[in-house]
């Protein structure tokens, strides 16, 4: 993913062109990382932290990126699902050329668009290859540059996340993720950095003393 730039270098026009790009090149058709699972249910990191629809979602909206996503093909007996090759440029500058050398056991170069966002202080990077996950980035991107050009002040969206579905006839029920803007802000929240955790004390070793008879007790037990 792109690092974020300041809010007031964004460039509008590029925007445009960068939109432009996406609908004709068919996207209309370790920061932690948000995922939208196969049941439709949003979570991020490790640990998978679940995300609600009452979490305010934060999207910085100068993170909007692009590229191209080669993950394995898990036909191939032994392949595990990863991710071989990453492509990616900001939306706000030419768009990277689909590369032309396949990795080995790579399913294929895809399209992909991504951004960054922040929920509960931490920041997140979301990328997605799936047409409903390329339709749902390409449509709050237009909403962003829509509102920049009515409040160039506050763009920040304030978003929830769901998720819609529809039926495949080979693979069934699809989830297809859904950005629902709630709000407009002038600014992201500080991200908080995971805190330093403390020395463990090493325990203290205590010697037993040999308890001191009385002389008298001493000379009663001689």
């Amino acid at each position: 993913m792109t690092t974020r730039m300041d809010l007031t270098t964004f460039d509008p026009g590029s925007f445009d062109v960068a939109l432009a790009d996406i609908a004709s090149s068919g996207g209309s058709t370790r920061t932690s990382f948000l995922r939208m699972d196969k049941t439709g249910c949003w979570n991020y990191g490790p640990d998978e932290i679940p995300v609600t629809g009452d979490d305010r979602v934060y999207v910085d909206p100068t993170s909007f990126a692009r590229g191209w996503q080669c993950w394995a093909d898990t036909n191939i007996p032994g392949v595990q699902p990863e991710m071989l090759g990453n492509e990616v440029a900001s939306m706000f500058g030419p768009a990277p050329a689909r590369p032309a050398t396949l990795p080995p056991n790579g399913r294929s170069w895809d399209e992909m668009l991504g951004l960054l966002l922040v929920v509960n202080g931490e920041g997140l990077s979301y990328s997605t290859t799936s047409v409903g996950g390329l339709n749902a980035v390409a449509k709050l991107a237009e909403l962003v540059r829509q509102q920049y050009r009515k409040d160039p002040k506050r763009f920040v969206p304030v978003v929830s996340l769901s998720s819609d579905s529809y039926r495949h006839k080979k693979y069934g029920k699809i989830y297809i993720p859904v950005f629902d803007v709630k709000a407009w802000v002038d600014d992201l929240p500080t991200t908080e950095p995971e805190p330093e955790p403390e020395p463990v004390a090493s325990p203290k070793v205590v010697k037993a003393t040999p308890k001191k008879v009385p002389a008298k007790a001493a000379s009663k037990k001689a």
